[in-house]
């Protein structure tokens, strides 16, 4: 069972805790209480239900279960480096135990059907990462500074 006590700046990041014991429910860039208002099994088959905010968006999470995390702390074949504090081994252990469903077209009725306990306990024991600790910096960016940003689409580089 999740704790309130173990969710990461619960004030800033908010989710919602259900009474499902092993499928969590991420919506993207939507409000939670909406997908609950209109599908309340959802809270009662969802251990924990968010919303992801990203700016790489979505496609960073596929990637990360796709290609896994490399030597340099980056999801392979992007320039995304996971936090210093995250450990890479809770990581991988997380992408080996836990399937990713992708349903951003689906009807939440069809997504409530692929909403399914498991009989399987749990695969690790719950984790709680230090918070980052933001790095000191001398000068701050201002006029006087350049940037070069890349991207292959002007949206992709804002």
């Amino acid at each position: 069972m999740i704790a309130l006590e173990n969710l990461y700046q619960p004030d800033k990041y908010k989710v919602l805790l259900g009474n499902g014991k092993s499928c969590g429910f991420c919506t993207v860039w939507n409000e939670t209480e909406k997908a609950i208002k209109e599908c309340p099994e959802l809270l009662e088959r969802s251990a924990i239900i968010g919303t992801l905010y990203s700016r790489q968006g979505v496609n960073i999470i596929f990637k990360l279960w796709k290609n896994g995390i490399n030597e340099n702390r980056e999801i392979a074949e992007t320039d995304f480096k996971i936090e210093k504090e995250i450990d890479i081994e809770v990581v991988n252990q997380i992408i080996k135990n836990v399937t990713l469903k992708v349903m951003s077209d689906a009807d939440l009725t069809v997504v409530l059907k692929e909403v399914t306990e498991t009989n399987d306990g749990p695969y690790m024991e719950p984790v709680r990462f230090a918070d980052a600790i933001p790095e000191v910096v001398d000068v701050f960016p201002s006029e006087k500074v350049g940037f070069i940003v890349r991207g292959k689409t002007g949206l992709e580089a804002w």
